[in-house]
């Protein structure tokens, strides 16, 4: 399934104004997973930086944000080391050529960059917006579930989308 929402954001201001801003973590701050025998790493890396204003007063605005995000974790195989091995010779005995359940931590995570910016023109009778968005995405296991699923449940995830848009209004 997909959605698509709209949001409608006010055009430019006639006073430059920007933001930077950052959330960090560490694995220092978390508890041992529960089903895990060790504690696993994390970092977590957010930060960002907004800025707007006119470049021509009251004609032409230009708006734009930046952000990167970087999370390192580790995931855990949970499955008892027994059964994994039970499991590992069905697979065997059938003669199965794909990876074997391996309990255990496995690195999982993901990094995104995002940037923004839009520009807004606007005369007598006539507005013109034009705005470009990039969005880049990767993680060596993603959509991992955790708990009793294995490191070759999850899936690599690369992906990268660029938008570029225009509006143009008048009356």
């Amino acid at each position: 399934s997909a959605g698509i929402i709209n949001i409608v954001t006010r055009s430019g201001t006639n006073v430059f104004q920007g933001r930077a801003y950052g959330f960090f973590r560490d694995d220092a701050f978390d508890a041992k997973n529960a089903l895990a025998k060790d504690k696993g790493a994390l970092g977590h890396r957010q930060y960002g930086l907004t800025l707007g204003g006119p470049l021509v007063r009251d004609r032409l605005f230009a708006f734009g944000n930046v952000e990167r995000t970087a999370q390192d974790r580790t995931g855990f195989v949970t499955v008892a080391t027994a059964d994994a091995a039970a499991i590992n010779g069905v697979l065997d005995r059938a003669g199965s050529q794909g990876p074997r359940i391996t309990p255990g931590p496995y690195p999982t995570g993901y990094h995104t960059s995002n940037v923004f910016a839009r520009i807004d023109a606007q005369g007598e009778r006539t507005r013109l917006a034009l705005r470009y968005s990039f969005y880049d995405i990767t993680s060596p296991n993603a959509r991992n579930t955790g708990g009793l699923s294995d490191v070759t449940r999850g899936q690599s995830l690369a992906a990268r989308d660029n938008i570029v848009a225009a509006t143009w209004q008048t009356s």
